[in-house]
């Protein structure tokens, strides 16, 4: 019946059908009346394959999609199949020959076919095979072709090696390929061979583009820096340019998932006063007037405790390492400058003699004692690093190569900056910047992972909000604020002035205060190989939750609630239940986490208050008096830590309220929530276990586990190779070249000396004089004795300057004459 009908199926599976070996291969002719062919698994051979291809020579032919994997073709069977490559009447989209038995042979036999109709095939799946290198490099030739359309190839376990990787490159090279999806692994590759391939895609869409390639951002494998390229004077090429916008080319590209215009980042430096460089006036350190009112560390430098086999490195505006207190502890393997592009992190002055900020943020992390000089670092057995990067204009992709420089010698990022205090602004880390922040977080310290510090800021005298910096509420972060190490709870942290002592001129701020908290978060670390960044421990708030769950509230914008004035909008997660926990692996709460898209024409009038199953509440969004952005927020999360180690079942209840002003009506409009998103970061401990972990912290306050040998059980970290660092960078190339240059100028003006110097010009005065004689002698003849007089002045005067000469020389002249006196 299926032979004999007409009608055009949408699929053909063999498999569905109970029939014998030979009762299948017999529906064989009915493939020509169906779209997508499933004959996998069928026992088929080269003889089915002939039976297959008279069938699908039909006309029309109706096929888009044929699956032969799994079967003994042999190559034989595939050219037979070639056969209905090569028809006119081929409109075949998808072919898969997996597992097969085929040799090179066939893939020269299919890029003969392929090549010789114009092809309409876009998938070509070739795994099992062995095709081995000389069959790529057939299928190369289809490749190259100016007909070929493939946008998916898979070669796994084809026992390929580098040469296929060559010839895979140099085919893509010399044709711009639609190929979206090329498919190498199980093959006896490294991973230069596939760098090639790499880095070959990367150099074609920066030219399409008109961009120049920068190289790899950081260490974010697959993302590319691609800068302008200014043109030549007058080249058509420029002209041509000014029509083509690069975003256009990259959004269009079929080898680009992702692209973003950098901007220069607004990021404000948090600082702190130094107003005495005496020890006993850091009062933050001890406190003798009022007791309590300190960070409680001498007990713990007593016991040996101060930071020691831990690396701090200070992203900022540069570290002054040759201080006399920090060059003791300064680390030249973690340092470098991302403005200047070497390896020295030393400030630059500017105008405003401003460039000071990482020097006195690692001063108060590890300042050398007892060296009679300034004061003392809150950890001060500690090594400290510098990234210069605030000295100049940020970027994202220059935020995340600082995020993970040197992220296997470094150990705490300390960065005491952030977005705008302003009480208006919304930033935070953009893409790459959050890219970099969780890859540190994942592979940093031979995969522990990377202990980032940020400063809270100093807005509260603004009554701003730490959930309105995105660095803040990072769960990657541990932000601090006034030497308290907390998170950015939505509580409207309010902070107080902090002074310290520092050996420059005084500043107020939340640098110090950050760098005090970075100090003493340096600390743990010796007592305990941690074995990620959640190993921050519970007393500081950690990050980096070990499981998520994510629940969307609402997301329909033909269904956009409005922001009433009169009560706030009340919205309900779904019941997050135990099955829906075990699914994820979470039991007990870390982060609770909301993102929110609304519209308001003043977003300051906005408060957003989260309530949690156990009734805890927190207002994630507080009112900003000074913030009338029209903007509203966009994609923004606020997130929360005051529901820690609660147990996460049950239903998250999230209220939105409008505060508008009465005596305003610029801002009379109405706010829509367009999208609400929450996401539950936790931990696989029960609720018991984070009590007991809890019990645990309030017995180590007694001193117990103060002793520089203890540690926690962990596992061995992950063996990373180093990172290779270049001894040559653009600046010490520079150097070498100009004193190259003078070196060559001196050696030239030496050899030239050295030459006057030794130029006998004796001979040719001699031969001055004796002309200037003869005409003498001639000119008494001829004339008058006045004239004869002149002459005689003359020569004399000639034989003087002579004389003079040659009495340096110190020889006598030649021929035996005298000189004339």
């Amino acid at each position: 019946m299926l032979q004999m009908s007409e009608e055009v199926l949408d699929e053909l599976d063999l498999n569905k059908y109970n029939a014998t070996e030979e009762g299948r291969k017999r529906l064989i002719p009915a493939v020509r009346n169906c779209r997508k062919a499933r004959l996998s698994f069928c026992s088929l051979s080269e003889i089915s394959c002939s039976s297959l291809a008279s069938a699908l020579k039909s006309n029309p032919s109706h096929l888009r999609e044929l699956q032969l994997s799994d079967n003994r073709l042999q190559d034989s069977g595939v050219m037979e199949l070639c056969g209905f490559l090569k028809s006119p009447h081929c409109r075949l989209e998808t072919l898969r020959l997996s597992c097969c038995s085929l040799s090179g042979i066939s893939c020269s036999s299919l890029a003969s076919a392929l090549k010789s109709n114009p092809s309409h095939l876009r998938q070509l799946e070739l795994r099992g095979n062995e095709q081995q290198d000389s069959g790529v490099k057939e299928l190369c030739g289809f490749l190259e072709s100016p007909h070929c359309r493939l946008e998916s190839l898979r070669l796994n376990n084809c026992r390929l090696s580098e040469i296929s990787c060559s010839s895979l490159a140099s085919a893509l090279k010399s044709n711009p390929s639609h190929l979206k999806e090329l498919e190498l692994w199980g093959n006896k590759l490294q991973d230069s061979d596939l760098k090639k391939l790499q880095d070959l895609v990367q150099r074609v869409v920066a030219d399409e583009a008109g961009l120049q390639n920068q190289g790899q951002i950081g260490q974010l494998q697959g993302h590319y820096l691609l800068c302008s390229r200014k043109p030549s004077a007058g080249s058509v090429g420029g002209n041509w340019r000014k029509s083509v916008q690069p975003g256009d080319v990259l959004a269009a590209h079929p080898h680009v998932l992702w692209h973003s215009k950098e901007r220069v980042l607004s990021r404000s430096k948090r600082s702190v006063a130094f107003n005495d460089p005496q020890y006993p006036k850091q009062w933050h350190l001890h406190n003798n007037l009022n007791k309590g009112m300190d960070i409680n560390l001498t007990g713990v430098w007593e016991r040996d405790i101060t930071g020691r086999g831990v690396t701090v490195v200070v992203v900022d505006d540069g570290v002054e390492h040759t201080h006399q207190d920090i060059q003791p502890n300064y680390s030249p393997e973690g340092s470098y400058d991302l403005n200047s592009n070497d390896p020295d992190p030393m400030p630059h002055p500017d105008i405003h003699n401003d460039n000071h900020h990482g020097t006195r943020c690692a001063g108060e992390i590890a300042a050398v004692p007892n060296n009679s000089y300034c004061a003392v670092g809150v950890a001060y057995g500690s090594k400290v690093a510098g990234i210069r990067v605030l000295d100049g204009p940020l970027t994202d992709s220059l935020e995340a190569i600082a995020f993970n420089k040197h992220y296997q010698v470094n150990d705490i990022y300390s960065c005491s900056w952030g977005p705008d205090d302003d009480g208006r602004t919304v930033d935070g880390p953009h893409p790459l910047g959050k890219a970099a922040l969780q890859h540190g977080v994942i592979a940093g310290r031979r995969g522990f992972g990377s202990i980032f510090v940020v400063a809270s800021g100093n807005g509260g005298q603004y009554n701003d909000n730490c959930n309105y910096d995105g660095y803040a509420n990072s769960i990657y972060t541990i932000t601090i604020g006034d030497v308290r190490l907390v998170h950015a709870t939505g509580d409207g942290l309010h902070r107080r002035p902090h002074r310290h002592v520092c050996c420059r001129p005084a500043c107020g701020g939340d640098g110090g205060p950050h760098a005090a908290g970075v100090g003493v978060g340096a600390i743990p670390r010796v007592l305990s190989e941690l074995c990620n960044q959640r190993g921050s421990g519970h007393p500081q708030v950690s990050r980096g939750a070990d499981s998520y769950l994510e629940r969307l509230i609402m997301r329909n914008a033909q269904h956009s609630h409005p922001l009433t004035r009169t009560k706030p909008l009340s919205l309900s997660s779904p019941t997050v239940s135990a099955a829906d926990l075990r699914q994820s692996g979470m039991e007990t709460l870390e982060h609770v986490a909301i993102t929110v898209t609304i519209t308001h024409p003043c977003r300051g009038n906005v408060e957003i208050v989260l309530v949690c199953p156990s009734g805890m509440t927190s207002d994630i969004g507080a009112r900003r008096a000074i913030d009338r952005d029209p903007a509203g927020y966009q994609d923004w999360t606020f997130s929360t830590v005051r529901c820690w180690g609660e147990r996460a079942e049950g239903q998250y209840t999230l209220k939105i309220s409008d505060h508008p002003e009465p005596s305003s009506l610029q801002y009379a409009g109405v706010g829509l929530l367009k999208l609400c998103k929450l996401t539950l970061y936790g931990s696989s401990m029960s609720f018991s276990e984070v009590k007991d972990r809890q019990k645990l912290v309030e017995e180590a306050m007694s001193g117990e586990f103060l002793d520089g040998s203890f540690s926690l059980p962990c596992p061995p970290g992950l063996d990373i190779p180093p990172e290779i660092v270049s001894p040559f960078t653009s600046n010490n190339l520079r150097f070498l070249l100009l004193l190259g240059c003078f070196a060559l100028f001196w050696s030239l003006y030496y050899t030239l000396e050295v030459s006057l110097a030794h130029l006998d010009l004796r001979g040719l005065l001699c031969l001055r004089k004796r002309r200037g004689g003869h005409r003498a002698r001639r000119g008494r003849q001829g004339r008058g004795v006045e004239d004869a007089g002149e002459e005689e002045e003359e020569v004399d005067s000639g034989g003087e300057l002579h004389a003079v000469l040659d009495s340096k020389a110190n020889a006598p002249l030649s021929n035996g004459e005298r000189l004339l006196t």
